[in-house]
């Protein structure tokens, strides 16, 4: 069947062709095009793996979750796909991250169910449940805490998931995680007493230099007059 798919011309019949590269060109175009009837064949036929799929080709789970077809995430997991792989983007998300997002629960079961780690944080140090309660998506945070994320994770702006549930008023969400007693005022005075003491430390440091300067100089002088 694959033979049939991927010929090459006759003008290149005596170039080497990497069989597996070109299968991977198949099965991608095809599988972009939806049409996954043809692209599970081809991955059957040629016995490949979503876990050994080339970079090149992107993370096509996390293209599939934003476009929104669990149709095409249950056949990549079906085949291997990592599902916590991020995405090479400033946002550093997971897949799991994406359908936290969009509020899809049934792809973030499927993800789930195929050893997603609900803790992972992005380049922000938010998890997948941070933003399930930004959104208000309240059936996905029940599902992220039955298996087993952690509520008390600091993203960098030092708040919690709940921390979000609370500032957007979804009571209900709240409701589901455990109270995190944080103080914004200290959390920002003790980020202002760590920055003073680095400066501190440099000027030490700038001092230190300077006097081994003054005292290499004076050495120097008396060496010459004897």
């Amino acid at each position: 069947m694959f033979g049939r798919l991927v010929q090459a011309p006759a003008h290149l019949s005596d170039v080497h062709i990497d069989e597996e590269l070109a299968a991977w060109s198949v099965f991608v175009t095809h599988f972009t095009a939806g049409n996954f009837l043809m692209a599970r064949e081809i991955l059957v036929a040629n016995n490949l793996q979503l876990a050994d799929i080339p970079p090149r080709f992107g993370n096509l789970l996390c293209i599939s979750i934003r476009q929104g077809s669990a149709e095409a995430v249950a056949l990549l997991l079906e085949f291997s796909a990592n599902p916590n792989e991020p995405e090479a983007t400033l946002s550093h998300y997971t897949p799991l991250h994406y359908a936290a997002k969009d509020g899809r629960i049934d792809i973030v079961r499927l993800l789930l169910g195929s050893g997603a780690v609900p803790d992972m944080q992005d380049i922000n140090g938010q998890t997948a449940l941070h933003l399930a309660c930004y959104h208000g998506h309240k059936a996905i945070v029940e599902s992220l805490m039955a298996q087993g994320a952690d509520p008390n994770l600091l993203d960098k702006y030092g708040k919690p998931p709940r921390a979000w549930s609370d500032e957007w008023g979804f009571t209900e969400i709240s409701a589901l995680l455990p109270e995190f007693k944080y103080n914004w005022m200290k959390i920002e005075d003790d980020r202002l007493k760590a920055l003073a003491g680095l400066k501190k430390a440099g000027k030490k440091g700038k001092k230190k230099k300077g006097k081994k300067g003054k005292k290499g100089k004076k050495g120097k002088k008396g060496k010459k007059k004897k």
